[in-house]
C-alpha cells in the first residue's frame, strides 16, 4: 500500500454564521521548495505589505481623520481652555489656603501638576517652563491642590481625568496623561498617572527621574 502526503492551505471565510472552508493543494508532496514557496513565502509577502503600505496608509489616514475632527471642535476646545484658566484663577486663594494648610503640618505639597499628551508633559515637567497655550498639554498645579483632602490625601478614581474641575481635552482624541510633583513628610515624589488610572497620594512611588516614568 502506497501512502501519499499533500501539502495543502486551507483558506476559511466566515460570513454571518456560516464558516467556509476552501482547501488549496500546494503539492502533492511535502517538500522543503513547495513548503516555502505555499507558505513562508506567502506569508512574507503578507508581512511585507501590511508594514510598508497598509499600516501606514491606515496610521496616516487615522491621523488626517482626527486633524479634521480636532480642526471641526476647534472653537469648543478653546472654550473648554478658557473655562480651565478661569477655573485656575478663581481657586487661587482656596490653593493658597490649601499650601499653607499642607505646609504647617508637614503634609501633602503639590508643588507642579501637568496633563496632556505624555512627551509635552514630560518636556515641561523637566525644563520647568511654564506651559504654552498653543501645547497639547495643561497647568493643572492649583486644580490638583485643592483636591487634597484635610487628612493630606489626594484620591483620583478610574474616572477619565479630563472630566475633573480645572481639567479639559487638551489632547483630543489621544492619550493624556497627568504628571504630579510634591512633597510629603520632607520627601519629594514624581508620579505619572494615565488618563483612567486609579491612585491615591500620597504612595510609595518615589521616582525623581522622569525619564523613568515611560
Amino acid at each position: 500500500m502506497c501512502q501519499t502526503f499533500a501539502k495543502v492551505f486551507s483558506f476559511r471565510l466566515v460570513r454571518n454564521q456560516q464558516n467556509y472552508l476552501f482547501p488549496i493543494i500546494l503539492s502533492e508532496e511535502i517538500l522543503p521548495t513547495s513548503v516555502f514557496y505555499g507558505t513562508a513565502l506567502p506569508l512574507l509577502g503578507f508581512y511585507l505589505i501590511k508594514s510598508f503600505f497598509v499600516d501606514p496608509y491606515i496610521a496616516k489616514k487615522e491621523a488626517a481623520d482626527l486633524e479634521e475632527e480636532k480642526a471641526q471642535h476647534a472653537g469648543r476646545l478653546d472654550e473648554q481652555r478658557k473655562q480651565a484658566t478661569t477655573y485656575r484663577r478663581l481657586m487661587a486663594e482656596t490653593y493658597k489656603r490649601t499650601v499653607d494648610r499642607e505646609v504647617s503640618s508637614n503634609g501633602l505639597v503639590i508643588e507642579r501638576a501637568i496633563y496632556g499628551e505624555r512627551v509635552a508633559v514630560q518636556q515641561y515637567a523637566t525644563d520647568g517652563r511654564p506651559v504654552s497655550d498653543e501645547a497639547d498639554a495643561f497647568d493643572v498645579t492649583v486644580a490638583v491642590a485643592v483636591m487634597t483632602s484635610e487628612n493630606s490625601t489626594l484620591t483620583f478614581s478610574d474616572v477619565a481625568k479630563c472630566h475633573l474641575p480645572g481639567f479639559f481635552d487638551c489632547n483630543y482624541g489621544q492619550e493624556k496623561v497627568l504628571f504630579v510633583r510634591y512633597r510629603y513628610r520632607e520627601d519629594s515624589y514624581e508620579v505619572l498617572l494615565e488618563e483612567r488610572e486609579p491612585a491615591v497620594l500620597p504612595s510609595d512611588r518615589k521616582l525623581l527621574n522622569l525619564m523613568s516614568l515611560h
